[in-house]
């Protein structure tokens, strides 16, 4: 068989696997246009596109059971130039490997560093593709795609005036807060009244939390009057984090641009009370996004004891 023939057909066992198991589509790469990618994969999800991208190099080829993992060869040189390539996606990038006898497809992360040797590619045995793998090759794609149908917020220096104050960091973030409180800030136009009382204080100061994240909820602080009043009250979501057993929590994202640091993503989080529904009181406020790369995809081998919010 043609090596041409052969690699359709593994296009073919993908394709089928993208559009019956994972209910998602798959658009091919003409061959004069592939450069390290044979498709792509648009994660959808009840029918609608998640904005996820997943770029996939398919190889039907027999490859050699190593440790556990199929050692698939490619030569170096066209290895080292796929390997660049792959880096620039902004988006997943998989090598699928389709076993020639049996027509197992299998599946590898090629940023990972592990996956690759000066000649071959690495396939764990037990990375079969198929609808289970959705969920977990999805998340190679990252999270940036949820930022885009998030509210844009703009701060300028006058919104943090406690950074250029004299006293200590703390005391003046604490003054700030304060002021939070004074100034009656509701949700949105008409949405319910936010309080600033000393539990939500002691939270973002307590103990168990790191000088980092304590550091970055008082810089945030200066950001909390513009999320708060340009949110739109029905963009409200319940937050359950697994730290927390009850489901009085509510949260709200926006992205935020700062005068004096990048971009990012906020989320302030806020308790409600049964008795008083016409309120809600700070929580605390953080970025959602770090232990991240670039792609907002999380590094699974961080220890996330201490990334509470």
């Amino acid at each position: 068989m043609s090596s041409q023939r052969a690699g359709q057909l593994g296009i073919v066992k993908v394709e089928n696997i993208v559009l019956e198991d994972w209910k998602s589509r798959w658009q091919q790469v003409d061959s004069q246009n592939d450069d390290g990618i044979d498709g792509l994969i648009f994660i959808e999800r009840g029918n609608c596109p998640t904005g996820q991208i997943i770029f996939a190099q398919v190889k039907r080829q027999a490859a050699q059971l190593v440790d556990g993992r199929y050692a698939v060869q490619i030569s170096r040189e066209t290895l080292e130039r796929n390997l660049d390539r792959w880096r620039r996606l902004a988006g997943g990038a998989i090598l699928i490997h389709v076993e020639p006898d049996t027509g197992i497809a299998r599946w590898v992360n090629v940023r990972e560093p592990s996956a690759i040797g000066r000649t071959r590619v690495y396939v764990p045995k037990d990375n079969i593709f198929d609808a289970a793998a959705k969920k977990i090759i999805a998340r190679l794609a990252g999270n940036l795609h949820f930022d885009l149908m998030l509210p844009q917020i703009s701060t300028t220096r006058e919104d943090f005036p406690h950074i250029r104050a004299k006293e200590h960091f703390q005391v003046s973030s604490r003054a700030l807060y304060k002021d939070l409180n004074c100034r009656k800030l509701s949700l949105g136009d008409n949405g319910p009244r936010i309080h600033f009382t000393r539990s939500g204080w002691r939270h973002i100061t307590r103990p168990g939390r790191t000088a980092a994240m304590r550091f970055q909820s008082f810089v945030l602080l200066g950001a909390i009057e513009k999320i708060l009043t340009n949110i739109d009250s029905t963009t409200v979501r319940s937050f359950n984090p697994r730290s927390y057993t009850s489901n009085d929590l509510r949260a709200v994202s926006a992205v935020v641009s700062f005068p004096f640091r990048q971009t990012a993503t906020v989320k302030v989080v806020l308790r409600s009370k049964v008795n008083r529904p016409e309120d809600l009181w700070f929580y605390t406020i953080y970025e959602p996004r770090r232990k991240r790369d670039p792609l907002g995809v999380k590094n699974e081998r961080e220890n996330h004891s201490s990334n509470k919010p």
